[in-house]
């Protein structure tokens, strides 16, 4: 059978790769079916509560579904409900599959997020291909209740309108929405693809016998049944604190029978120009790379080729150094060993005879997919009823609902929305660190940086805010020698306007607490307010100094501020952490970050190490199962069958589960897709 799948797909391969020219209109254009990549992420659950994590598996095929072969590096994303990326996962893809986690820190605050995965060769082909899943994610509940969910009220619809869109991202769009009718050959390639994909039909992953009413702490032992060999990822959670949302995505149809890269392949290629574009290679290691260029009097790019650019990354577990040329699109490029982890290191380009404003040396580190706005199957909750004298759902309603359509249920989640004390629609996360050697690697490749090589605080939090797509707001910024944790509130050196930070800053945080922001009178110092975007998309912020505003707004007084979810604003304090004596001690001297044109210092992310799945063991004592609330009891990301089709699991059950719920997905020996069908 196993030799029979792969026949087909040699065959698949070879009738897309061989699909005669496609001409469109009249003109002589020649598309070529191009290789590429799906990819599709499995959950250990369907929602969430702050302070749990989100486990995944990853599944990355190839057109012709087989493990791919094009790409080792996965970029996993958590994105907030503003659209900014709270945590990347980077992932090492071997045999098509990787796996990895989201810890919710309770500082992210409740809201819609969600989680996108992409490899980097996918930019080419556009982001319709990326995978993309919104999650709810309510607030901490009390004691193991989840019959209570609130969150906060923080979308932001005016994301989806032109007017909040940069150039380029218009561009984008009307590439998508101009002349985007297929010729009939590609729809006849379309057909071919469908075909040769309904080949791959859903195998069932059985178990043997579920228990129910179990007890607290009870050990369970399941047994699977599925094709010889395969290999899938297994979630088993409570039934009764399950959430119930509209997505219906599955292995087979999200995956295996997605025909939808033949028309993104056809449209990247004809939307694609040589003169302006990219072409980003497979990245098969850890890729260091960018664009070496300069601007001319009427400030358009020029490419600078053949230059010598070299990277010197020198720490306790990596050494390595190397050199490479431009190309005429003026790119280089360096692959480093696999490592875990982050590194710095210095990039600079010697010799470079250019002046400062007419020479840059930039990075390709900043290609996350634009947000979106969320749509209202996706922030729509639906509920399962319940029995009138339990508070918990029945084993009987259970079984009931399964089977009826989604338009019954009604939406349960209570949305603390604030008061209409003044035009505010979202709430901002609070206390978020950021590695200020990163963010000044931003802010060197979003502007032209001065002469004396001094980072401005104005300019520098513009970018920081923009970066991540926080709101308006008053804003204060204080440099701090000793950062005593962000349970207190800090003490440093407040900052007026137009000063320059210093080098030894290792991290910043952005705090929007109240104790913190409350602290601090906003009416007597300048402050950052978002005012709206410019001509070509970019935010717009205006200075305040001493209640004098620059542009036509109120300014903003400490008593202003109100309690979260009071209605009135948030205010900001940036903190920048400075290295302590300490750490630049073991350090040898304090780090420089530099962001000179041609000279940087940049941060290298490598694989991000996974972390094991916490697994209590009750069968010596039952110490801390009176507080074991957990929502998911048991996650594998590689459970394995044998040669005759069979795995085994045991683990513990928590406090209050009484009916397990059962989510197992992935590839059989066969090479179709595995399923547990009995959800």
């Amino acid at each position: 059978m196993g030799e029979q799948i792969y026949t087909l797909l040699y065959i698949g391969l070879v009738l897309l790769q061989t699909v005669p020219s496609f001409a469109q209109g009249s003109g002589d254009s020649i598309y070529h079916v191009q290789h590429q990549e799906k990819v599709y992420l499995h959950f250990d659950n369907t929602g969430y509560f702050l302070r749990e994590t989100i486990w995944f598996k990853a599944y990355v095929l190839d057109e012709s579904n087989r493990p791919t072969d094009i790409s080792r590096v996965l970029y996993v994303e958590l994105v907030s409900p503003e659209g900014g990326v709270v945590k990347t996962d980077k992932c090492k893809i071997e045999n098509g599959m990787a796996h990895g986690e989201f810890r919710l820190d309770s500082a992210y605050l409740s809201g819609f997020f969600e989680v996108r995965a992409y490899t980097r060769y996918m930019r080419n082909f556009g982001e319709d291909n990326y995978f993309s899943r919104v999650f709810p994610v309510f607030d901490t509940p009390v004691d193991g209740d989840y019959s209570l969910r609130t969150m906060f009220d923080r979308l932001r619809p005016e994301l989806s309108k032109d007017r909040n869109l940069t150039l380029r991202e218009r561009i984008q769009k009307a590439r998508r929405t101009r002349n985007d009718t297929l010729p009939l050959s590609v729809q006849r390639a379309i057909n071919t693809a469908i075909r040769y994909n309904y080949h791959f039909s859903p195998q069932p992953i059985l178990c043997d016998t579920i228990p129910e009413d179990l007890g607290p702490g009870q050990q369970v032992t399941l047994t699977f049944r599925t094709t010889p060999g395969s290999t899938f990822s297994l979630a088993v959670t409570a039934r009764e604190s399950r959430i119930r949302t509209n997505y219906r995505g599955k292995i087979s149809h999200s995956l295996f029978r997605d025909s939808s890269w033949v028309a993104r392949s056809y449209r990247a290629q004809r939307d694609f120009n040589s003169k302006t574009d990219i072409r980003y290679a497979p990245e098969k290691d850890i890729t260091v790379d960018g664009t070496l260029f300069k601007h001319n009097r009427r400030g358009k790019r020029i490419f600078i080729e053949n230059k010598v650019v070299c990277l010197n990354a020198s720490d306790d577990s990596l050494q390595w150094k190397g050199n490479t040329r431009t190309d005429h699109n003026g790119y280089w490029s360096f692959t480093l060993e696999d490592f875990y982890g982050i590194r710095t290191a210095n990039l600079y380009s010697p010799n470079t005879d250019y002046t400062w404003w007419e020479s840059q040396l930039r990075v390709h580190k900043w290609f996350s997919p634009i947000p979106r706005s969320f749509t209202e199957e996706e922030t729509h909750l639906p509920e399962r009823p319940t029995d009138r004298h339990t508070a918990r759902p029945t084993n009987d309603t259970l079984a009931a609902t399964d089977s009826l359509p989604v338009s019954i249920f009604i939406n349960p989640v209570t949305v603390k929305a604030p008061r209409q004390k003044r035009n505010w629609h979202e709430m901002k996360r609070s206390l978020v660190h950021y590695s200020f050697a990163e963010e000044a690697e931003y802010h060197a490749d979003h502007t032209i940086a001065p002469l004396d090589e001094r980072i401005w605080s104005f300019s520098f939090l513009c970018n920081l805010f923009w970066h991540y797509f926080y709101a308006s707001g008053p804003t204060r910024w204080m440099v701090t020698d000793h950062y005593n944790g962000d349970h207190e509130i800090p003490q440093g050196t407040i900052y007026d306007g137009m000063h320059s930070l210093p080098d030894s800053i290792k991290e910043i945080v952005v705090r929007t607490d109240y104790a913190t922001c409350s602290h601090y009178d906003y009416s007597q110092t300048g402050f950052l307010r978002n005012i709206g975007r410019t001509k070509s998309g970019r935010l717009r912020w205006g200075k305040f100094y001493y209640g004098v505003e620059t542009d036509a707004s109120v300014p903003y007084h400490h008593q202003d501020i109100d309690q979260p979810g009071g209605g009135a604003p948030l205010a900001y304090m940036v903190c920048f952490i400075k290295y302590t004596p300490e750490e630049a001690r073991q350090a040898g001297s304090v780090p420089i970050i530099r962001i000179n044109p041609t000279s940087r210092t940049t941060v290298i992310r490598g694989f991000t190490l996974p972390s094991a799945f916490p697994e209590p063991d009750y069968s010596v004592s039952r110490k801390g199962l009176d507080k074991d609330f957990r929502r998911t009891l048991y996650w594998n990301p590689n459970v394995k069958a044998d040669e005759q089709g069979i795995a085994r699991i045991t683990f513990y059950n928590n406090s209050n589960c009484r009916t397990l719920h059962i989510s197992a997905e992935g590839i059989g020996g066969d090479g179709n897709p595995v399923i547990y069908m009995n959800e």
